[in-house]
């Protein structure tokens, strides 16, 4: 990820289902996170609260969240490739953070909740458009549930240990991943690796 916006959506899920903890909240994202988070029942937060924290709170925090240190440097040493977004954050949102932060000319395509809440689906959409198979690409991410997403569609994931999960939650899968890296100059030795084999 390029920043580690981990904290203030914990904070986000225990405002809507208070029980919840922040260990919990980290395990939401070994599935689809909107069927995770489907399955945690009604939310305690009422509508209106809801809105006016993410307005005044969660959306100007995450927009000042200074990117990874050296995401920018990772970013430039791969330009040469086609780098896409998937997320299950809002385009807008995704947009507005990365025009800030200057690093939204670096991404031809942002897939946001808006197109789909299925990644699976937003990654069939990028490999038609780009006219490619799975194996053609690879993903970067944080999280168990989109290397599962991800592999649905023969793509295979690079994982990165700053974020929303850690390397307790990746042992579960092992086998479905090229590489665990700790920081982004490793990022960028693992997707150049990939591609050259």
């Amino acid at each position: 990820p390029i920043l580690d916006s981990w904290e203030i959506s914990s904070e986000r899920a225990k405002r809507k289902w208070p029980e919840i903890t922040h260990e919990q909240h980290r395990y939401l994202f070994n599935e689809n996170i909107f069927e995770a988070l489907g399955n945690l029942g009604p939310k305690k937060e009422n509508p209106e609260d809801e809105k006016k924290w993410l307005q005044n709170t969660y959306f100007p925090n995450k927009l000042t969240t200074k990117p990874v240190e050296g995401i920018r440097e990772v970013l430039e040493e791969l330009k040469s490739y086609t780098l896409a977004i998937n997320t299950s954050s809002l385009e807008s949102e995704v947009k507005e953070y990365l025009e800030k932060h200057s690093l939204l000319h670096f991404f031809s395509d942002i897939l946001g909740k808006e197109t789909s809440k299925d990644k699976t689906e937003k990654f069939n959409i990028l490999l038609n458009k780009y006219n490619i198979v799975g194996s053609d690409t690879v993903l970067i991410t944080d999280t168990v549930g989109d290397v599962l997403e991800a592999e649905k569609v023969g793509i295979s994931s690079i994982l990165v240990s700053w974020g929303y999960q850690t390397k307790e939650h990746f042992a579960t899968i092992n086998e479905k991943f090229v590489a665990i890296v700790d920081t982004p100059k490793e990022l960028t030795i693992a997707v150049k690796k990939f591609f050259e084999d």
